[in-house]
C-alpha cells in the first residue's frame, strides 16, 4: 500500500534584554500526520496529540545569577552527577566575587509535551542537585576552583521518551568534591575529584 508520513518541526526563540537584565524564551514543536508517529504515543496511546512540545527554555539572567525553567542539563562532578538532561528548575547566584552556589531539581527522566510543565510533580521520580564553588584565584576566574556537590535522587521505573528499556527503582544521595585548574594560555588543564554515594532505603543501584 501507498502512503506518506508527515513531520513537521517548529521553533520560537526571543531574547529580551534591559538595564542589565535578560530574559529568553526558546520553545520546539513537534506535529506529524500519523498517531503512531506522536512524541506521547508510547504513554497516550491514540489520545497523544498530533502537535505536542518537544523541549521549552524560559529563563531570567542578571550578572549577579540567574533562574530558568525547562529543559536543563543538571550536574558538573563526573562520578555523581554529570549533565543529565531533563525538564525542571534551577538557580544560580553569586553570592561574593568568587563564591557562587547553584541550585537544580528535574524530573527523573526526559520529559515532552504540555503535562508537568516544570517536571516536578512527582516527587518519587526527581533529581536535586546543589553545587558552591569557589574561585580560589579571584583575579582569573578558572585558574583554581574548588567545588563541592551534593546530589539527592529517586527514580521510578519509567524509560525516556521513544526508549524500550527495562528499568528498577533507585533513591541514593551522594556528595562530591572536585578541583579544576588551568594555567594562563589554557594549556594545561586539571580536573580531579571523589565522591561518595549510597542508595537510600536498602534500593541498590547508581543514578
Amino acid at each position: 500500500d501507498t502512503f506518506q508520513d508527515l513531520t513537521v518541526r517548529g521553533g520560537l526563540e526571543g531574547t529580551y534584554i534591559r538595564n542589565g537584565w535578560t530574559t529568553a524564551l526558546q520553545a520546539n514543536l513537534v506535529g506529524v500526520n500519523e498517531r503512531t508517529e506522536a512524541l506521547r504515543y508510547g504513554t497516550l496511546l491514540d489520545e497523544a496529540p498530533l502537535v505536542d512540545l518537544s523541549a521549552y527554555r524560559v529563563g531570567i539572567r542578571h550578572r549577579l545569577g540567574a533562574l530558568s525553567a525547562g529543559h536543563a542539563s543538571v550536574g558538573t562532578h563526573r562520578m555523581l552527577l554529570n549533565g543529565f538532561q531533563s525538564r525542571g528548575v534551577e538557580g544560580t547566584a553569586r553570592l561574593a566575587p568568587a563564591l557562587d552556589v547553584s541550585l537544580a531539581a528535574v524530573n527523573g527522566s526526559t520529559l515532552v509535551g504540555y503535562a508537568n510543565p516544570l517536571g516536578l510533580a512527582d516527587g518519587a521520580h526527581r533529581i536535586a542537585n546543589a553545587a558552591v564553588g569557589l574561585e580560589l584565584v579571584p583575579s582569573r576566574h578558572g585558574a583554581l576552583r574548588v567545588e563541592g556537590s551534593f546530589m539527592v535522587g529517586s527514580v521510578l521505573p519509567v524509560t525516556n521518551v521513544n526508549q524500550g528499556a527495562v528499568r528498577d527503582p533507585e533513591e541514593s544521595r551522594g556528595l562530591g568534591l572536585q578541583v579544576k585548574a588551568t594555567d594562563a594560555r589554557s594549556r594545561f588543564q586539571l580536573d580531579a575529584g571523589l565522591a561518595r554515594q549510597q542508595p537510600v532505603h536498602d534500593v541498590a543501584g547508581d543514578l
